[in-house]
């Protein structure tokens, strides 16, 4: 019980202090696309283990960014841009009034209402996020993109995650490292 409320303290204190509201859990995004996962946001204690990993630089792509807390944690470490994607407009729409609000952004930061399979990830793109927004059909259509380009995806999974074992059996991908989050979580970083 005392752990919960400290880690509720957690999310509440870096809320207000990033001025920003992210702290909402949704299902499901569209019944109709199954693949889809709905937007829960990567604690801000997952958060502080996972950035050890990062290497900021080029461009970061943070995958069903939801409401954007991901997105800003990127933007406050020197990377040249930060994309936020997500197919919901609602969350879009208010994932861009937090960034219009969050302080100390280092770094360009946009969050796009796109739907995964079309959107062109940059050239100078160096870590994909992805906190299990999909799976199926459309996780491999985001890692035909990826393949022989020079970069890490950093994935936050759950105990047990269709994602992950979809990505686990993509042969060309290689699981660079494998650290442990709070709650069963892990953070897996994977390189083509």
């Amino acid at each position: 019980m005392l752990t919960y409320r400290i880690r509720q303290l957690d999310e509440l204190i870096n809320e207000k202090w990033l001025r920003i509201h992210t702290a909402e859990w949704h299902q499901v995004h569209f019944k109709e696309r199954p693949d889809f996962r709905g937007y829960a946001p990567s604690s801000y204690r997952d958060w502080r283990i996972i950035r050890r990993h990062l290497i900021p630089k080029g461009s970061f792509v943070d995958y069903g960014a939801g409401l954007g807390r991901v997105t800003i944690l990127a933007g406050r470490l020197p990377f040249e841009r930060v994309i936020g994607i997500d197919i919901d407009p609602d969350l879009v729409k208010r994932g861009n009034q937090n960034i219009a609000r969050a302080r100390g952004l280092r770094c360009p930061i946009e969050l796009l209402c796109r739907d995964a399979t079309v959107f062109d990830i940059p050239a100078n793109a160096t870590t994909l996020y992805f906190c299990n927004p999909f799976s199926g059909a459309v996780l491999v259509n985001v890692l035909e993109k990826v393949q022989g380009r020079d970069l890490q995806l950093v994935c936050n999974v759950p105990h047990r995650s269709g994602f992950e074992d979809e990505i686990s059996r993509v042969d060309w991908l290689k699981l660079r490292k494998q650290t442990q989050l709070t709650d069963q979580r892990r953070c897996l970083i994977f390189t083509p």
